[in-house]
């Protein structure tokens, strides 16, 4: 009925999509939607859409028929469909051989046997609306001077065994004789029953039962020839129990401060379709710093968390059923310490910048954090009136502008937070210093001394200074050559020429202020026969919609006593916004570039064949149409713990009108999470923060808003990993025991860099990586034999924020002679390019290679004992294939060591 009101059921985006399956033909159901978000907040409802599909019935299942005879059959009285007129729905007849069959006009069909028919046909009749929806029908029609026909026999009843949960299939004509009619001929149908869902598709019957149903229905299956003749039979199904296990899913993310007892009712956490919840048994394990209880008659979970330690716990929960079947999940738990340590902002200086410029702040070189690398410190401005604070949060450096043509003191106050939320501020004092402004021109307007020797023109009328009154601005001009100009104080200028002058002169006009600064433009000075010159019509300003256009036929707004208009010529000036498109008719056509609106100003010049012209100016105004903000399919987010990510809203939204159309930003997650959000209004971006030591994802639920008041929305998630480094750090010899050669792989792209030493206090470090990879190597030379290390890989990923790897160890082994390698070598196995490693060598060392012949090929002076050759010659090309020999030589000159190398490309 209308105002449809019971629920059918729910979908989740990204899903948009449902399908009904329980629709009956022949029958008008009504469906409207709404929407509702994590926090329960819902829509109104959808305008109402009602739908039906057209149903066959009454029509004769057979025929009997003589040769030479034609029937008719009125299709209208035969089909039912409740939103579609009888004269709108489309019949189509199939399966004819002998038989010929058409439909008129007024859907009346028509069947006629052929002169001495001696057989059987099965037509099907396909009635579709204009939907596509639709519905067949199958007659046999029989000669009747054929044989008598033969039923159908079912053989005798059916039973059949489906699992719970699962799916079963009985092939019908299995059951059933008919000694004068083919499998494809005959039709089953079988009568409906609670809990148990049959579909067949020819002569294959479906079942599928309920979802956790078991249990015994009987159905009546028919089986009908193609003369119409029909047997009966009983099917009988039954359905095995199968255990179903325990669902748990939902554990809470709890947030705990030191020293502290909660407890959690788990019951509301787990389902279980066989079992009572009471007979559900528990267990918690993988966790290490917090005291756990449980309480097995209430199903209540107590958790205790230590005074002296903070951090994250990840408890894994299992429950069993009587059957043994079962489910986990992780309950996280997070204990916070009683002194959460915020950075502090110290000897923050004032800025100070010219008026129209700006001033850039090293953030990091006025914070400090006892915890956390002030990289992973997160900055945003609350900005006052005039001036506004743009931050790089890669490089947290912040850009300090304000106001155009504004100066003045202010103040702004700074937030620095930590990616657990604590944060320190500071107000910055801001001083602009005052800067002269030239004085700027509008656009002037042509000068026509046609019809007069002289005229005036008022230069201040188009002229404007931020910094300075109109009398103390200062007006000349340049190039003219007979034109004579002459401007008085106040800026009216007066422009003459000789009566004997015709032509036109294009005249520079400056203006300039007391402090000399000034703008430069033109003007368009000229005489001719005005009464031979065309005239332009006054055009009236044109306003139309956003990305639509508009035409103007130019020839109606000119005329010309002594030439046709189609002789004239138009010119005008390129507009930044809007194409112009003129055709030979001289239709000027106005195509604004797309979402955009504003105003531009067209300047026509219509000119004749003798070069008498006219001017106009023509105001464009193009008006907004509002465009709903659209939702782009965002992927899973990945960050690593204790760091920030700042993602601007064009990541997650397109809007025509731009990303300043959107007025409202929210940001929705499902139920308590760890990971922290700051959305920003102005820059229209979310800043996401994650913790030290969590892991896991969390899904949230983005609206935004225009100003028309269109919304869009997505859903996406953030999986936060523990650490840059993914797995752990290979370490390998070198040449010798004193060498190591260490690689490893990055979650995400990161510039990375070993610290080590001998101690945690890893007083060494390598050279870093040169750009963003996920892929890591370095070498390490001149270690010390027969040496614990200590190591961590430091990774700084593309937003500038450092993690740390856990500390890990080596062990050198003893030296050895200097050693080279890959000999050969391979250029097909070298696919890193890693080259030929000399190791083991003097502190200083001069190496050279030469060719079989003695030509130099390569050499280089090393400090250091290990240097990695990349096979190229002193020109940095690759050398050839070949035997080559090298040289090696300590700081004195003496040879250290010699040899072969092959090179095979």
């Amino acid at each position: 009925a209308p105002n449809a009101s019971s629920q059918l059921d729910s979908v989740q985006a990204p899903q948009h999509s449902y399908t009904d399956n329980g629709v009956q033909k022949g029958v008008l159901y009504y469906y409207r939607l709404k929407s509702v978000d994590f926090s329960l907040n819902s829509s109104d409802y959808t305008n109402e859409l009602s739908v039906a599909i057209p149903k066959i019935s009454g029509m004769s299942s057979s025929e009997v028929l003589p040769s030479d005879t034609t029937i008719q059959i009125p299709l209208d009285n035969y089909v039912d469909d409740p939103d579609d007129p009888d004269n709108t729905l489309v019949w189509s007849i199939s399966g004819a051989d002998k038989l010929t069959v058409s439909i008129n006009n007024n859907r009346v069909a028509s069947i006629s046997t052929p002169s001495n028919w001696n057989s059987q046909e099965t037509l099907l009749f396909r009635v579709k609306d204009d939907q596509g929806f639709e519905d067949t029908h199958s007659m046999s029609i029989r000669s009747s001077s054929s044989p008598t026909a033969q039923p159908p026999k079912f053989t005798g009843t059916i039973s059949t065994t489906v699992e719970e949960d699962g799916q079963g299939t009985v092939i019908l004509s299995d059951y059933v004789s008919d000694p004068d009619s083919k499998v494809d001929d005959l039709v089953f149908t079988i009568t409906e029953v609670n809990s148990i869902d049959f579909s067949i598709n020819k002569n294959k019957l479906t079942i599928t039962p309920a979802a956790n149903w078991y249990g015994q229905r009987t159905a009546t299956v028919t089986v009908t020839d193609e003369t119409g003749l029909s047997d009966q039979t009983t099917l009988t199904v039954t359905v095995n129990a199968v255990n179903d296990a325990p669902v748990l899913s939902g554990l809470p993310s709890l947030n705990l401060s030191q020293d502290t007892t909660v407890t959690v009712d788990m019951q509301p956490y787990v389902f279980d379709v066989d079992d009572n919840i009471a007979n559900i048994s528990w267990s918690f394990t993988n966790y290490s710093r917090i005291s756990l209880s449980f309480d097995d008659s209430k199903d209540i979970l107590t958790i205790t968390t230590p005074g002296d330690w903070d951090g994250f716990e990840y408890v894994s929960v299992r429950v069993t059923d009587v059957a043994g079947d079962t489910d986990t999940d992780t309950l996280v738990v997070r204990v916070t310490p009683a002194d959460l340590k915020a950075p502090v902002i110290s000897n923050f200086p004032q800025v100070s910048f010219d008026e129209d410029a700006g001033q850039t702040v090293q953030l990091n070189n006025y914070v400090t954090d006892d915890d956390d690398p002030v990289q992973n410190l997160f900055w945003f401005a609350r900005n006052s009136q005039n001036i506004s604070v743009d931050i790089d949060h890669s490089e947290n450096t912040a850009l300090f502008t304000a106001t155009e043509d504004w100066n003045g003191s202010s103040e702004v106050r700074l937030i620095v937070t930590d990616p657990d939320g604590n944060k320190d501020s500071v107000q910055v004092a801001v001083l602009v210093k005052a800067v002269n402004d030239p004085p700027v021109f509008s656009a002037l307007p042509s000068v026509n001394l046609s019809e007069q020797l002289s005229r005036q023109l008022s230069l201040a009328s188009y002229t404007s200074d931020v910094d300075n009154l109109k009398e103390d601005l200062s007006w000349s001009t340049a190039n003219e050559v007979n034109v004579t100009v002459q401007i008085t104080s106040a800026g009216l200028a007066t422009f003459s020429v000789d009566s004997a002058y015709r032509g036109q002169e294009v005249i520079s006009v400056y203006v300039s202020d007391t402090g000399g600064a000034r703008d430069t433009t033109t003007i368009t000075v000229y005489r001719q026969d005005q009464a031979r010159a065309p005239h332009i019509s006054a055009i009236a300003d044109i306003t139309f919609a956003e990305d639509t256009q508009r035409s103007i036929d130019l020839r109606s707004y000119v005329s010309d006593s002594d030439n046709d208009v189609s002789e004239l010529s138009w010119t005008f000036n390129t507009l930044e916004n809007i194409d112009l498109d003129l055709s030979d008719s001289d239709e000027l056509t106005l195509i604004p570039n797309a979402n955009w609106n504003g105003q531009e100003e067209i300047f026509l010049e219509v000119r004749d064949p003798d070069g008498n012209v006219d001017f106009d100016t023509l105001l464009v105004t193009v008006t907004p149409v509002n465009d709903a903000p659209r939702s782009r399919s965002v992927s899973s987010i990945t960050m690593t713990e204790n760091s920030f990510q700042t993602l601007p809203i064009t990541d997650f939204f397109i809007d025509p009108d731009g990303v300043e159309d959107l007025v409202s930003i929210d940001l929705i997650t499902s139920g308590e999470g760890f990971i922290g959000y700051f959305i920003d209004d102005a820059a229209h971006a979310i800043t996401f923060f994650t913790p030290a030591g969590f892991r896991g994802h969390e899904v949230f639920l983005l609206k935004v808003s225009d100003n028309a008041g269109a919304q869009a929305s997505t859903v996406f998630t953030i999986t936060v990993v523990t650490q840059s480094v993914s797995g752990g750090v290979q370490v390998a010899y070198l040449g010798s025991g004193t060498n190591v050669a260490m690689n490893w792989k990055t979650v995400l792209p990161t510039i990375d860099y070993i610290e080590y030493g001998t101690s945690t206090a890893y007083d060494k470090v390598t050279e870093g990586d040169s750009d963003f990879t996920l892929e890591h190597d370095q070498q390490i030379s001149g270690l010390q034999e027969n040496t614990i290390y200590h190591f961590r890989v430091v990774s700084r990923n593309e937003a500038g924020q450092i993690s740390f790897s856990a500390d890990s160890v080596f062990s050198t082994a003893e030296s050895g002679e200097i050693n080279v390698f890959p000999i050969p070598y391979k250029a097909t196995l070298d696919t890193d390019g890693r080259g030929i490693f000399f190791t083991d060598l003097p502190l200083v060392t001069d190496l050279a290679i030469y060719n079989i012949i003695g030509e130099p090929v390569f050499n280089q002076r090393i400090n250091g004992p290990l240097y990695r050759w990349n096979v190229k010659n002193n020109n940095n090309k690759d050398i050839s294939s070949g035997l080559y020999i090298y040289v090696i030589k300590d700081e004195q000159g003496n040879k250290r060591a010699s040899g072969k190398l092959v090179v095979i490309r």
